[in-house]
């Protein structure tokens, strides 16, 4: 079993044994200290990934509300996985826009404008882990290396994790992109030259 495989299992079977409580606390402290962060941020597209409840993944559900409520400035956009082509196509989302879940249990838009890459400022991205260097494991399937590689250079890629970093991830790739910044319950790490 290599490194990332190791590391996938142990986060996957840390994540599943959080209480409902737990995460419900931990993705409302997320939640606020991301919007500490948003607005030292000039950004108006916002990319963010829908949660799957039944992998016990980060309520992002509370940072598209507020997003609406408090910042209605901003767009909100999500994904939509295209399995066979290994791409995401990038769909606008608004109080009013139906969704359904994918085979993967990913809710997605039914019927909803698509976005260019290019108009993305920010993205939350989804892990399992990261290090303290900004080297993320997702869960393998390389969908988010792939959009992320495309976004324009000062776009700001955002982890999300519930646990703090690794010291270091030896296994990487080539086409691994690093985080610009990663929240957890607890702190903001940053890893890129971008200013605060």
């Amino acid at each position: 079993m290599n490194q990332k495989t190791e590391i996938r299992k142990f986060f996957l079977e840390k994540r599943q044994k959080l209480t409902l409580e737990q995460l419900k606390d931990q993705s409302q402290k997320i939640a606020t200290l991301f919007f500490d962060f948003l607005e030292k941020q000039p950004v108006k597209v916002v990319h963010c990934f829908l949660p799957i409840k039944t992998q016990k993944e980060i309520n992002t559900w509370l940072i598209i509300h507020q997003l609406w409520k408090t910042h209605p400035e901003i767009q909100v956009v999500v994904p939509k996985i295209i399995p066979k082509q290994k791409k995401m196509q990038h769909l606008e989302l608004n109080t009013d826009t139906a969704l359904q879940k994918s085979s993967w249990g990913i809710e997605e838009p039914i019927d909803s404008k698509e976005i260019s890459i290019q108009a993305i400022d920010l993205v939350i991205v989804p892990l399992l882990a990261f290090d303290k260097l900004g080297n993320r494991i997702g869960y393998g399937g390389g969908f988010y290396d792939e959009f992320l590689k495309d976004c324009r250079a000062n776009t700001l890629k955002v982890g999300l994790s519930l646990f703090g970093p690794l010291e270091l991830i030896e296994e990487l790739y080539k086409s691994d992109i690093k985080l610009s910044f990663c929240i957890s319950s607890e702190h903001v790490w940053k890893f890129s030259s971008f200013e605060m």
